[in-house]
């Protein structure tokens, strides 16, 4: 690789907080990106990347459209699978932290897992359970 590639090289040593991603998005999302808000670790999952994806299309209740999903939690596998390209480092979201204080409530008691499957594939998943009038 030359001087000047390496120099203009995107892509960040390892996976951290408040790093903004492109990822293999749905179709039609193509402005869409992800954002690294926590990091936790846990003993049996290894780390688990609290993620929020911007710029979706899932359809709500009423017929309305949710174009942001603050909170997803992933596996180190998926986030490697889905991210493409580093984009930046912003200051996270704040609008993630309710729905993970949900998630670590639920995860805490054994009633919560993490997704192993592709970003786009989850948000797939979710929009076909909110067509059909199922939470999310």
């Amino acid at each position: 690789m030359s001087l000047i590639s390496r120099l203009f090289k995107r892509t960040p040593p390892d996976f951290a907080v408040g790093q903004v991603w492109t990822y293999r998005h749905r179709a039609g999302e193509f402005s869409s990106t992800l954002q690294i808000c926590q990091i936790d670790q846990d003993v049996r999952l290894g780390r688990i990347f609290h993620i929020g994806v911007q710029r979706v299309r899932i359809p709500t209740p009423g017929g309305g459209l949710c174009e942001n999903m603050p909170h997803l939690p992933v596996s180190l596998e998926t986030l490697q699978q889905s991210v493409t390209a580093w984009q930046r480092d912003a200051p996270v979201a704040e609008n993630y932290r309710e729905g993970y204080q949900i998630w670590r409530d639920a995860f805490d008691r054994g009633e919560a897992g993490i997704f192993t499957i592709p970003v786009a594939d989850i948000l797939d998943v979710t929009a076909r359970m909110a067509e059909q009038g199922q939470p999310a």
